[in-house]
């Protein structure tokens, strides 16, 4: 499940492969406006890791944009569609596909994407699944598992027809000039579950689940031009570790990438797999405000994190919670196995 608030209106991605449009009851609960668009033909299925993984929309909230795994051979594919009508009662128009992308294994398929305030969209892709990444996937430049993309739906075409100019490796190349996807913005991410910008400041959160020890945040600073060309360690590192058992190495690059470094970091001692969420910029919780928050899935414990990697338990829990997005007021709403709810003001 993922959700993305719109102009009144909250989009929920079900993981089934429906997009329903939720309106506020008044009463600080919501009500089922409709179906935005049902691909639950095209997803096929669930099993393992698989479905609607990821929703949002461009800034103007005029296109849609989806990430989910296909029906047929499990392919991540990333659709753009025109959204048309009013809140209550918007709808989807024809699909686009923007890239697909050819998953070996049902697990590790990322799933979340992002709109940028570089009006450019951002995709966090997994290694392509199987344990230790054992096709190397995530550090080699050529392939687009365990990365960080950046695309460009205003161009025509699809695929490496989108990237960016002012992509790092928009010429097809890398530092050394060896071959390179242009979409590429970041390498070195293992299975990135919630990638997301903060609404002020402008830096990328990246929370990506671990191995076997280690789960880890990672930001991509706006200070830094958001670190084009990073490599966010794995499978060299899982988290702050080393790793001691990496897939093959066959065309992994030696471009001296800068390495960055995960702002926080917490071992399976304290949870299993990350469920990230965003930077709270709210009003109702004002304790809270520059701090980022997230979970577990395996412990459902809310945690937030301020910008210089300080823990903070908020002693509150959920029950497999999946994801934390802001409402349309920028307030936290908690997607978990058991539905919707909200982090009330104590």
């Amino acid at each position: 499940m993922d959700a993305h608030a719109l102009d009144g209106s909250l989009l929920v991605a079900e993981r089934t492969g429906r997009v329903v449009e939720l309106t506020p009851d008044g009463s600080g609960g919501y009500e089922v406006a409709g179906t935005v668009v049902d691909l639950t033909a095209s997803v096929g299925g669930t099993e393992v890791e698989k479905g609607l993984l990821g929703v949002t929309t461009d800034t103007s909230g005029d296109h849609l944009y989806l990430n989910h795994t296909r029906a047929d051979d499990g392919a991540t594919v990333i659709l753009e569609l025109p959204l048309d009508g009013e809140p209550g009662s918007l709808a989807a128009g024809e699909a686009r596909t923007l890239l697909v992308i050819d998953q070996p294994f049902p697990n590790h398929n990322g799933g979340d994407l992002a709109w940028g305030p570089d009006d450019m969209l951002w995709i966090g892709t997994g290694d392509g699944g199987g344990a230790n990444d054992p096709e190397g996937r995530a550090q080699r430049l050529t392939d687009l598992l365990g990365k960080i993309l950046r695309l460009d739906p205003s161009l025509e075409g699809t695929g490496e027809d989108l990237a960016p100019d002012d992509n790092p490796y928009a010429d097809g190349t890398d530092t050394n000039g060896d071959p390179a996807n242009p979409l590429v913005w970041a390498r070195g991410a293992r299975n990135p579950w919630r990638i997301a910008f903060d609404s002020e400041f402008g830096d990328l959160w990246i929370a990506d689940v671990g191995q076997d020890k280690v789960e880890e945040i990672t930001v991509l600073r706006a200070s830094q031009d958001l670190n084009p060309g990073a490599d966010l360690g794995w499978d060299h590192t899982e988290g702050d570790s080393d790793f001691a058992d990496a897939g093959p190495r066959d065309d992994w690059p030696e471009d001296d990438a800068n390495v960055i470094a995960p702002l926080f970091t917490y071992t399976h001692d304290e949870g299993c797999s990350i469920s990230g969420g965003f930077v709270y910029h709210g009003s109702a919780l004002p304790q809270l405000r520059n701090h980022y928050l997230f979970s577990d899935y395996c412990i459902s414990e809310i945690r937030s994190v301020d910008t210089d990697g300080t823990d903070q338990p908020l002693g509150l829990t959920g029950t497999g919670v999946v994801s934390i997005n802001p409402d349309e007021n920028g307030e936290p709403l908690v997607l978990a196995d058991d539905g919707i709810k909200r982090i009330a003001p104590a």
